[in-house]
């Protein structure tokens, strides 16, 4: 009897000691599933059963304690529970896309489908669908918690944007009351060209720009399109509103651009676009996008 009662007080002795003696976290491991896979990184959080593991490229990966390995499970009994510390954004990162296309950024929010981010290089911020990512930043960015903030409500409005143009085309308009109608269809600016059929700039302008594939691309997701353009000159254009366009936003050499919103008013605080200096079609979206941004401020 005596034997049976050292055993037990033995036993419960050993267990304080044992409880006492269990390790904080975080802490390195290296963890092997029931299934074989192998899991190494910091483990940052254990909560009802729930281990969270860090990787070196801050990657977040949760497995329940039934599915460790039999040796592991109980190795696992050491670590005191704590839950996994939040997310905190901006999260610095390198974003690589599908097709291996990389830049620095911060993440700055998420949704269920896509994450914002804010670029280095320029600090400009644009979201990106998460299906588009690289298959690593496919999965650390479904760690991510949903941030409800600024930077999450532009991705919803974003993402809004993306269905909503989702498949368009752009064409361009000949009569600016179609460009109208589209313009309220998808909330998007005007960009009305007015240029001469005959001159050697509007032939350049067409050539690097206008027909280009980067422009085409551009104009699908963020503006409506109009021409207007003579033979040799506004005085001669097809149609004769041409001719009033260009006197009511002050067009008096082509080729020009002005930027309009959905009820024809030139953009607030948005300049023409005077003559074309041989840029290609990326600058000359860049010079469109700032004044666009400019109209915003």
């Amino acid at each position: 009897m005596k034997a049976v009662f050292l055993i037990f007080l033995l036993f419960i002795l050993g267990f304080v000691i044992w409880h006492f003696a269990r390790l904080d976290l975080p802490r390195e491991v290296n963890l092997s599933a029931a299934s074989g896979d192998s899991i190494s990184g910091n483990l940052i959080g254990l909560e009802d059963n729930i281990l969270t593991i860090e990787g070196r490229d801050s990657t977040r990966t949760t497995l329940e304690r039934k599915d460790l390995s039999p040796l592991d499970k109980i190795k696992s009994w050491r670590y005191r529970e704590s839950p996994a510390p939040s997310v905190r954004f901006p999260i610095k990162r390198t974003i690589t896309s599908s097709d291996g296309r990389s830049f620095e950024g911060e993440i700055t929010g998420k949704t269920a489908t896509a994450i914002s981010v804010t670029r280095t290089s320029d600090n400009q911020t644009f979201v990106i669908p998460i299906e588009s990512l690289s298959p690593g930043d496919i999965a650390f960015a479904r760690t991510l918690p949903e941030k409800e903030s600024e930077e999450y409500e532009a991705a919803v409005v974003e993402l809004k944007k993306s269905a909503r143009l989702q498949g368009r085309q752009a064409v361009w308009h000949r009569d600016l009351n179609n460009a109208l109608n589209e313009s309220r269809q998808y909330q998007l600016p005007i960009v009305l060209v007015f240029k001469s059929s005959g001159g050697v700039d509007s032939g350049d302008i067409d050539k690097n720009v206008f027909q280009s594939s980067e422009f085409r691309n551009w104009a699908n997701q963020n503006a409506v399109l109009c021409l207007y353009y003579g033979r040799t000159g506004l005085e001669t254009a097809t149609k004769p509103e041409g001719v009033i366009l260009a006197r009511r936003y002050k067009v008096r050499k082509t080729p020009a651009v002005v930027l309009l919103d959905e009820n024809g008013e030139k953009l607030k605080g948005s300049k023409v676009l005077k003559g074309y200096k041989g840029e290609m079609a990326g600058p000359f979206i860049e010079k469109i996008e700032a004044e666009i941004a400019d109209s915003r401020s």
